[in-house]
């Protein structure tokens, strides 16, 4: 298994109609975190991204949030979480 890393973004929005706090991610499809505040979103990301990679098929997963959350010019994002990644993808010999 050969070690790879990345890095992500995580764009967290308002939704106007209750409030809520919707984290999604435009490289990991189907990444789809809520919560009431950013602290519990901080939480709720990480454990998102693991169980989104083991889904496909990434094991020893590592995931570290960067201290820079950036300064994106995107009026719909509240704010944005980056995180550093590392993980091993199993390689399957048929």
């Amino acid at each position: 298994m050969e070690l790879a890393r990345d890095l992500v973004r995580v764009e967290i929005a308002r939704l106007p109609t209750t409030g809520m706090l919707l984290g999604v991610c435009p490289v990991l499809r189907g990444l789809f975190v809520h919560g009431r505040n950013v602290t519990e979103m901080e939480v709720r990301i990480p454990q998102a991204i693991r169980i989104a990679l083991e889904e496909m098929g990434y094991r020893d997963i590592e995931v570290e949030k960067l201290e820079d959350e950036g300064t994106d010019d995107v009026s719909a994002v509240l704010t944005v979480r980056r995180y550093k990644l590392a993980f091993r993808r199993l390689t399957v010999v048929h």
